[in-house]
């Protein structure tokens, strides 16, 4: 009986039926091939076949990141795509792919939930200006594209900083323009960052310019907290900038090469690691103009 209430709310459009059914029990995202969503009681999103044989769904319309929003149906509060996501019928498909603007501007999500086996890429403005997003954890141990500007400007809405619980991208060699620029966070009187995070990318090459950089005003700030590690890093555009209460940000172990002018412009914080090894490193002008 569980399974037919969900299987009629889907059909009947109902949030509620399913609310309390069975996505809540079983924790998982149940796909209506007919209407091309997925919905998990709360949610429901538009999505895309990516790979039939191999049960491969990407998250959004083909819309593009101009069309604000594309994946929103309905739903508020957690998005977790690190669900499984199932037919009527029992048979798995995973979520493979974000699109270009999927979340774009969204204002009903507040905690971002991503990863799983099959998560590749993560599409351009995916998640930009979702303003108010207090929480992100995304480990995705396959994924190898993540867009320009992806989760630039989060949690820009509220007085709540954005915690970070993770970001954990082993198998990413290089990122596009401002994947994580201006990612909230408050400024508390004593100084220091009211959360901190643990961003490891292992094999992450080549830093994008304003890829981590942060923004601040007297009475707010977009920064990170740290520990930051990118121990494959050969070359750094201006991607720290502005960046206050830094802990530790490791860049490269021995093979860096190239690091931009102001890359570190503007930087506050305990500890930066530069591993250039034997390389010469040509440190570019006002590398680290007004850093502490």
């Amino acid at each position: 009986m569980k399974r037919l209430l969900v299987a009629l709310g889907i059909a009947l459009g109902s949030v509620c039926a399913v609310r309390t059914a069975d996505a809540e029990v079983t924790g998982s995202w149940l796909y209506d091939a007919a209407a091309k969503t997925i919905s998990d009681g709360n949610w429901t999103l538009n999505v895309q076949v990516n790979d039939t044989p191999n049960k491969l769904l990407k998250v959004g319309t083909s819309a593009g990141s101009d069309a604000v929003e594309n994946a929103y149906v309905a739903g508020e509060g957690i998005l977790d795509l690190t669900k499984p996501v199932l037919t009527a019928d029992g048979v798995q498909w995973f979520v493979a792919a974000i699109a270009d603007g999927a979340f774009k501007q969204c204002s009903h999500v507040t905690d971002i939930r991503l990863g799983g086996p099959k998560l590749a890429s993560i599409g351009g403005q995916a998640f930009y200006t979702c303003a108010n997003v207090t929480n992100l954890e995304l480990s995705a141990e396959n994924m190898t594209t993540l867009s320009w500007s992806a989760f630039a400007n989060l949690g820009t809405a509220g007085t709540s900083c954005v915690t970070v619980k993770r970001i954990f991208l082993p198998k990413i060699t290089e990122v596009n323009y401002g994947p994580f620029a201006n990612v909230a966070h408050q400024y508390e009187g004593n100084g220091t960052l009211s959360r901190g995070e643990d961003v490891y990318m292992p094999l992450l090459s080549t830093i994008s310019g304003a890829a981590f950089q942060g923004q601040w005003t007297p009475t707010r700030v977009y920064s990170w907290k740290g520990p930051m590690r990118f121990p494959s890093a050969k070359t750094v555009a201006a991607s720290f900038a502005n960046l206050q209460g830094l802990d530790v940000l490791e860049v490269g172990r021995g093979d860096l090469k190239s690091v931009a002018e102001q890359a570190f412009n503007l930087v506050r914080g305990d500890s930066i690691i530069l591993g250039c090894g034997t390389n010469r490193l040509d440190l570019a002008k006002q590398l680290f103009r007004y850093s502490d």
